[in-house]
């Protein structure tokens, strides 16, 4: 059996299916991020958030004069994230199914067989932290319903982030789930070119809207327990931290790679294993990784109720 899948090498493989990994896990871009491609010692990594600023007081009241005692020890604050969960998905094919594969006959099949696995595995990862989200958090705004959500209601979610501690100065991230993504899609505010600078008609996509940088999660709404539709927030408000688990028996593999994808970091390993039994080659989508609660005044969810 030859070093190809498809008329594909591993590194192909590979590369197909990093690319899906990171294109599904572009929401995580509005958390804290601890991610290398570099195996750890232990199951924790020690990452630095940058938490609120402490109260003000009044050089005169408040400190004596000493400017010393206006000074916010807190710049930085350590989280310890346990590398925990370890989601896993594979596909095999024995020696006459991968004949029909090099042969054409499953050959457009392939590239979204790749793909959905390791969207698989980037759900799997999405799914446990948006619920985090859902139960951690518990102060937001009620929105309307998805098919009158617009930019309004985009006004009254940074009304309410400002009035609860919350500046636009930070660059807050605005982060809806596809139904109320899509609605915001087809505000005439949003569509009208002149109105927003935005081509979203063309493009399919909200980059910014009322002062939020905005990020589609489709499945944000499907395993929130509490209405959670969409939240505000900056990046202190959780940790999430990605390493591999390197293999003993590199030579024990077809192929064992890991990767780490240029744009957003994320980390994903790929194995390809024969299983002797059944003349059947396996191919593993895998990822190492955790999270951690930061400042929970750092986000404000939107809710349907």
């Amino acid at each position: 059996m030859g070093n190809t899948f498809d008329g594909m090498d591993w590194e192909n493989v590979a590369q197909t299916g990093l690319d899906a990994f990171a294109d599904a896990l572009v929401p995580l871009q509005a958390f804290t991020l601890d991610l290398s491609a570099e195996a750890t010692q232990g199951s924790v990594v020690s990452t630095r958030i940058v938490p609120v600023a402490g109260s003000v007081g009044d050089l005169t009241d408040d400190h004596t004069g000493a400017y010393s005692d206006a000074v916010d020890d807190q710049t930085f604050t350590a989280v310890d994230i346990t590398l925990g969960s370890e989601p896993v998905i594979g596909f095999g094919f024995t020696d006459k199914e991968y004949m029909q594969i090099s042969n054409g006959i499953l050959s457009d099949s392939v590239q979204r067989l790749i793909k959905t696995h390791a969207y698989a595995v980037a759900n799997k990862i999405l799914d446990t932290v948006f619920a985090a989200v859902d139960t951690t958090f518990t102060a937001g705004v009620s929105a309307v319903t998805a098919a009158n959500f617009d930019s309004d209601d985009v006004v009254d979610a940074r009304t309410d982030w400002v009035q609860n501690g919350g500046t636009m100065l930070s660059g807050p991230t605005l982060v809806l789930d596809a139904d109320y993504y899509g609605a915001l899609l087809k505000d005439n505010a949003i569509q009208d070119y002149g109105a927003s600078g935005i081509d979203a008609i063309k493009s399919g996509n909200i980059p910014m809207c009322n002062g939020f940088k905005v990020l589609e999660a489709p499945s944000l709404s499907g395993v929130a327990a509490n209405n959670t539709t969409g939240f505000v927030c900056t990046p202190e408000c959780f940790a999430i931290a990605m390493r591999p688990v390197q293999t003993q028996a590199q030579d024990d593999f077809i192929h064992y790679q890991v990767m780490q994808d240029p744009v957003t970091g994320v980390v994903l390993t790929y194995s390809v294993v024969f299983e002797r039994n059944y003349r059947k080659v396996n191919h593993y989508f895998e990822a190492h990784w955790g999270f951690a609660d930061g400042v929970t005044t750092s986000l404000r969810r939107i809710t349907s109720a």
